[in-house]
């Protein structure tokens, strides 16, 4: 299903249009993968429209799963997606069945945001923590009956997992249902598992319009399973970050999603902290008018700095500088370019990004 595909619902009296303005007030900063799309909205007194792309799937409610492994793949993906919400300083608030929605692929797109909240990005959002372990349980519930000793095996082992933990976010759910999942692959002998751990879930394709500014710099907090269209950006052995176009998209089980020109990239691992922008050094050089990634990974300081963004190939970046204290990156205007700023409590330094 393409973005132009559009699902139109409609309010005709105040507190349904409230609460559907409210939506796409949200939506509006919540363009991510694993979320329906926000196509548009307009409202005339009590009478309101909401236009949603790729949300034309059956829900969790009326189309249960057929077994375990199914199960297990859909929760990763859903864990993670949530957790994404909460990085990007919302709480869903309402996750039940029925807003939980489909795709062909078996995985999910999350709907229903109209009990949603703003909170502090990464901010523990109990309450949907609880639904999601609880919407988990019931699907395990409601699970095709099956006699088969490997089947019954892998429920159980599944019904473990998709109990919360204290002090559990959605991407320590998401990494365990992950972990899982690979393992339920690797006990079936499935020859197309990328044996890679960083690169062993599969992920559908999406595409949606820009992003809202305060999604553009992302910060990882989390583990799981989410959704790219072209690319995987991933740093191996903490020295190289690298970029490269996906063939049969998978996605990294950490790292932050951003996304460039309508497609989405996974980027980094957890704790990883990324900014998109049209770099220049401290003197002013390097602007090209290309807006490309910069990375910090805060556990180290290391700065890596792309000058594009694959296609073909495999693009790699050393290390720009270290800067030792950093928690975040910054991005400031400074003319026609960006100027990079790694930040820390104790620091503020100027990142040579040309």
């Amino acid at each position: 299903m393409s973005d132009r595909d559009e699902t139109v619902q409609s309010a005709d009296d105040r507190t349904s249009a409230d609460r559907m303005e409210h939506e796409a007030r949200i939506l509006a900063d919540v363009q991510l993968p694993g979320v329906v799309v926000l196509l548009g909205f307009q409202r005339r007194g009590d009478r309101a429209e909401l236009r949603l792309g790729d949300a034309d799937h059956p829900d969790m409610a009326t189309q249960p799963l057929v077994d375990a492994v199914a199960l297990c793949r859909l929760g990763s993906a859903l864990a993670r997606t949530i957790a994404e919400v909460h990085r990007a300083g919302v709480a869903h608030g309402d996750l039940r069945s029925n807003v939980v929605l489909v795709d062909e692929r078996g995985l999910p797109v999350l709907s229903g945001f109209t009990s949603a909240r703003v909170v502090a990005p990464g901010e523990m959002a109990d309450d949907d923590i609880g639904a999601l372990g609880s919407l988990l349980i019931d699907a395990h519930g409601r699970l095709r009956p099956s006699d088969s000793p490997t089947e019954l095996r892998r429920r159980k082992r599944l019904n473990k997992a998709c109990r919360p933990v204290r002090h559990e976010t959605a991407g320590d759910m998401a990494a365990r249902l992950a972990d899982l999942s690979i393992a339920f692959q690797q006990e079936a002998g499935d020859d197309e598992a990328p044996p890679d751990l960083d690169e062993s879930i599969r992920a559908r394709v999406t595409r949606t319009s820009s992003s809202a500014g305060r999604l553009r710099k992302v910060a990882a907090v989390a583990a799981g399973v989410a959704a790219i269209a072209v690319g995987i950006v991933a740093i191996r052995g903490g020295e190289r970050a690298t970029i490269a176009p996906v063939v049969v998209p998978t996605v990294s089980p950490d790292g932050p999603v951003v996304e460039h020109d309508g497609q989405r990239f996974q980027l980094g691992s957890i704790g990883d902290v990324v900014v998109i922008g049209d770099w220049a050094d401290p003197e002013g050089r390097g602007c090209d008018g290309l807006q490309t990634p910069a990375l910090l990974r805060p556990s180290t300081g290391a700065v890596y700095v792309f000058d594009a963004w694959a296609d073909s190939g495999v693009l790699a970046a050393d290390a720009t500088m270290i800067v030792s204290g950093a928690a975040t990156l910054e991005s400031d205007t400074g003319g026609d370019c960006d100027l990079l700023r790694a930040v820390g409590p104790e620091i503020d330094a100027q990142v040579r990004a040309g």
